[in-house]
C-alpha cells in the first residue's frame, strides 16, 4: 500500500512541477516544502488530473485537510457533520488527541478561532477512518503556542493510528520538530531525506529560499566555529542540556 509517483510534470500557463519521483509507503510524517507543494497535494488526492507522468495510489480513503479551512464544513457543528460517516474511529480517543471535549462537537465551527477550526477539520479527517492524512499548511496562521500544540497533535495521530501523514509547510521551525522525511521542491525535487540530512544542506536550501531552523543553524555554527559536534536535536531544551555538558 502506498503512493508511487514517477516522472510527474504539470504545466498550467507555466511549468509548476517537473520530473517528480516520490514514494509514500511507511507510517511516517512526510513533509513537502518549497514551490508547487499544494499543486502536488491536489494531484495526490486526485483533484488535478491533467498531469504528465504516473501516480499510482493504493490508499482507499484519504483525508485531505485543505488550507482553506472554512470549505470543510457543510453543517455548523461537528455532531451534524459526523452523521455523514458510516465508519468512524473512536470518538473519545480523537477528542483526547485533539485536546477538546464533547461539548466542542456542538459548537458553531464558524464562530471558533483559527486553531479550533483547524482542529475541527482535523477531527473530521481522523474520524472517518482514513488510511492516509494529507494536511495542507497545518501551521499557517497559528500563534507560536498553537504551532507547538499542532506539532504534538500530528505526532499523536501518527502514534495512535499508525498511518502515513503528508503535510506541506514553509514553516521550517515546525517542520523540523514534526517531520520524519522531507521533500524539498522547486518545480522538481532538489533534495530529499530525513530532516537532519536535509537541513544540513544550508547553501542549497538558501539558494531556493528555504530558511534553516534555528536549532540546526546553531548546531552547525558551534561545529564550524568551535569544532564541537553536539549532534542535532528536535527540542531546544535538549540542545541546552548538550551545551551544558560540553561546557563542563
Amino acid at each position: 500500500m502506498g503512493i508511487n509517483i514517477s516522472d510527474l510534470s504539470y504545466i498550467k500557463e507555466k511549468e509548476i512541477l517537473k520530473n517528480i519521483n516520490m514514494q509514500i509507503d511507511n507510517s511516517e510524517i512526510y513533509t513537502i516544502l518549497g514551490f508547487g507543494k499544494t499543486t502536488l497535494l491536489n494531484i495526490i488526492t486526485n483533484n488535478i488530473k491533467d498531469f504528465n507522468g504516473s501516480v499510482k495510489n493504493s490508499f482507499k480513503n484519504i483525508s485531505y485537510i485543505k488550507e482553506n479551512i472554512e470549505k470543510h464544513f457543510i453543517n455548523i457543528n461537528l455532531k451534524k457533520e459526523m452523521k455523514m460517516f458510516k465508519n468512524k474511529n473512536n470518538i473519545d480517543k480523537v477528542l483526547e488527541i485533539l485536546n477538546i471535549d464533547k461539548e466542542f462537537l456542538n459548537k458553531n465551527v464558524f464562530n471558533e478561532d483559527y486553531m479550533d477550526m483547524k482542529k475541527s477539520a482535523l477531527f473530521l479527517g481522523i474520524i472517518k477512518k482514513g488510511d492516509l492524512i494529507v494536511f495542507d499548511e497545518p501551521f499557517y496562521g497559528l500563534s507560536k503556542t498553537d504551532k507547538e500544540e499542532m506539532v504534538k497533535i500530528i505526532k499523536k495521530i501518527k502514534k495512535e493510528f499508525n498511518i502515513p501523514i503528508i503535510i506541506t509547510s514553509n514553516d521550517t521551525e515546525s517542520i523540523h520538530k514534526v517531520s520524519d522525511y522531507i521533500y524539498v521542491i522547486d518545480k522538481e525535487i532538489i533534495i530529499e531525506g530525513n530532516k537532519y540530512d536535509v537541513f544540513k544542506e544550508k547553501k542549497l536550501l538558501n539558494k531556493h529560499g528555504i530558511v534553516i531552523p534555528k536549532i540546526m543553524e546553531f548546531s552547525s555554527e558551534v561545529l564550524d566555529k568551535k569544532k564541537i559536534k553536539m549532534g542535532y536535536r528536535d527540542d531546544i531544551n535538549d540542545l541546552i542540556k548538550d551545551i551544558y555538558r560540553y561546557a563542563k
